[in-house]
């Protein structure tokens, strides 16, 4: 058995895997871990709560697998971001910052020019750019700790009960910018520029980069903690998008939807010089790390499903404010609901209710007239809930398709896309299939292992068998 643990924005996934006997277990939760009252371009969370949530998660798994039988464990999530610790803590947690999470927008534009104009893509929210804003805006905060990591590395640290030998890979080292991917390391030359001298050999020590085929560590003092028995192996953590893409076997004609806090289209190519040149000419689409000689090229939103959430809080705080007993909205049952809308393509086409601009500006894009938020015009007194969620899906999937297009999916030779997440749902996958008309679209439950979801944490526990041993 193999377990696989989607560290998400909103949730955690754990999945257990039997691949000899077919068999598969998951369970989720909201970890509820971001931090309020932050200023508004911020966003933190707390990794004391996420790692609550994944022990919590972990013991309630083990009633419904033979513990025995567990021999790897390996973490995906959510790229990007960053936090540090101090490498003599316990599983208390006692020196840990916030972890800066990849929706953090206080490094605008600006202060990117200012510190870098080479040719590496960086961006808000990339781990070595928060870095550095933390460095220049509150270096003595910085000094309390001497290490630093993904929220996955350390979530690695906890299971191994070992927080001074840090590892990531190179797919996760890659989203934080300054990787150089040939030499696959961190671009030290460039950082070395970047913060004050002696910073990465003094202060805060670099994470080992490793490949995706590793195994870092072993589970340590792990029964009574976690509930895991000791020695389970612990292998090297991978990005959410890269364990999206592992759900099936390695396919060079698939593109995926996935639709979650973010959304994105994502593809893997084999490398292959005159491709890489062609795609590289779209600034907007990433070359990620994936496997040796194979790269995950994704065009990624800022908006998904943060942006649908966004509009079910603002239902219920207008809700709330009306009723005076304050009667409390069931979300889940909201959101079921909504997601489950099977818009009309035509009508939406039709309508004249149209979103302009979504809740968060997408990256190398500035907000109108330097106006925050979701600007909708064309709203009457008549329009319907079931006229707002489809056009902010409809705007969501438009967007997807304005960076990669379903006639660059089919001069690439790919032929169709399987929906991960929320893009399963009546109401994203209308869209979906209005746009990349000319592809095969294929839903995400699997019938192989007991018609499990075929997300990140599936792909999380499966990826040996479907990536490494390709």
């Amino acid at each position: 058995m193999n377990i696989g643990i989607d560290v998400g924005t909103t949730s955690i996934k754990v999945v257990v895997i039997d691949i000899k006997n077919k068999k598969s277990t998951s369970i989720s939760r909201n970890h509820d871990s971001t931090i309020s009252n932050l200023p508004s371009p911020y966003h933190e969370q707390d990794p004391k709560k996420i790692i609550e949530t994944i022990v919590s998660l972990l013991n309630d798994i083990n009633q419904f697998i033979n513990e025995g039988d567990v021999m790897s464990i390996r973490i995906c999530g959510q790229m990007h971001g960053i936090m540090l610790w101090d490498s003599n803590i316990s599983r208390d947690l006692e020196i840990c910052s916030n972890l800066i999470t990849w929706m953090d927008g206080r490094c605008d534009d600006n202060f990117i020019k200012n510190i870098y104009s080479g040719n590496y893509i960086v961006s808000k929210g990339f781990g070595f750019v928060s870095l550095l804003w933390l460095v220049k805006n509150n270096f003595n905060y910085v000094k309390s700790f001497n290490r630093c990591g993904t929220i996955m590395d350390f979530v690695c640290c906890y299971l191994s009960n070992d927080f001074n030998n840090v590892s990531v890979t190179d797919q996760n080292a890659y989203s934080w910018g300054f990787f150089n991917r040939d030499k696959n390391e961190f671009d030290k030359e460039i950082l070395t520029k970047l913060f004050p001298v002696s910073f990465f050999d003094n202060i805060i020590k670099l994470p080992s980069v490793t490949s995706s085929d590793k195994m870092i560590g072993v589970t340590r003092n792990s029964i009574k903690n976690i509930g895991l028995k000791e020695n389970i192996k612990i292998m090297a953590s991978l990005g959410d998008l890269q364990a999206s893409l592992s759900v099936t076997k390695l396919n060079t004609s698939t593109a995926f939807i996935i639709i979650g806090t973010s959304g994105q289209i994502s593809f893997i190519l084999k490398d292959d010089d005159k491709v890489i040149e062609k795609l590289k000419n779209n600034k907007k689409i990433m070359r990620n790390i994936f496997i040796q000689n194979y790269s995950a090229w994704t065009g990624a939103l800022m908006n998904g499903g943060n942006s649908l959430s966004s509009v079910v809080k603002l239902i219920c705080n207008l809700y709330s404010q009306l009723v005076s007993k304050k009667e409390n909205i069931n979300e889940d049952e909201m959101w079921d609901k909504l997601l489950n809308i099977n818009p009309n393509i035509q009508e939406v086409l039709k309508n004249k209710l149209s979103v302009d601009q979504l809740f968060i500006p997408e990256r190398a894009e500035k907000a109108k007239n330097n106006i925050k938020g979701l600007i909708i015009s064309g709203l009457m007194e008549d329009t319907g809930i079931d006229e707002i969620f489809p056009a902010i899906a409809y705007k969501i999937i438009h967007n997807m398709h304005e960076i990669i297009s379903s006639s660059l999916l089919a001069s690439l030779g790919i032929s169709r896309i399987i929906l991960i997440g929320k893009g399963t749902t009546p109401l994203f996958k209308s869209f979906i299939e209005h746009f990349y008309n000319n592809q095969h679209i294929v839903d995400t439950n699997n019938d192989t292992f007991g018609n499990i979801y075929l997300d990140a944490a599936f792909g999380s526990s499966i990826y040996d068998y479907n990536i490494l041993n390709h």
